[in-house]
């Protein structure tokens, strides 16, 4: 099965022929000039500062979590999460000293928030970086509805 078959099994990693397949992907992606512009204009609008506390919803690997990690150091915290147990493994190997912890769950809409499902999916796509607590907190939740 060639490689690029499996980019449809990132919503199952775990089951999949190569779990590790997708860390790769997402590796070589990360070191593309572009997709590591676009990270850094990430972070920097997230504004985060030393002593603030994040959470990366989504977090893969870890790396995104690391990053975040730097920048509210010191005093800071950050919680990366992931469904993934295969990712979830991968991000503490990678970032055992990076100041970052790790859980594997699942987050979901719950009832009554007012978000749909396929709302918060569509917005997943295009951030996936969340703020748990922020200097402007109730600026940060407008901008993320």
């Amino acid at each position: 099965m060639p490689e690029t078959s499996h980019v449809s099994q990132f919503s199952s990693v775990d089951s999949a022929a190569d779990p590790r397949f997708a860390i790769r992907f997402m590796e070589a992606a990360r070191a593309l000039p572009g997709i590591r512009a676009c990270k850094t204009e990430v972070l920097d609008e997230l504004r985060l500062m030393p002593g603030a506390s994040a959470l990366d919803v989504g977090c893969g690997f870890g790396a995104d979590a690391a990053d975040m990690a730097v920048r509210v150091a010191p005093g800071g915290t950050v919680t990366g999460i992931d469904r993934s147990e295969v990712m979830i493994d991968a991000a503490r190997e990678r970032h055992a000293t990076a100041g970052v912890t790790f859980q594997i769950t699942y987050a979901r809409v719950r009832q009554g928030s007012g978000a749909s499902p396929d709302r918060a999916r569509s917005r997943a796509r295009h951030c996936r970086t969340a703020l748990v607590s922020a200097p402007r907190r109730s600026m940060t939740r407008r901008r993320l509805a």
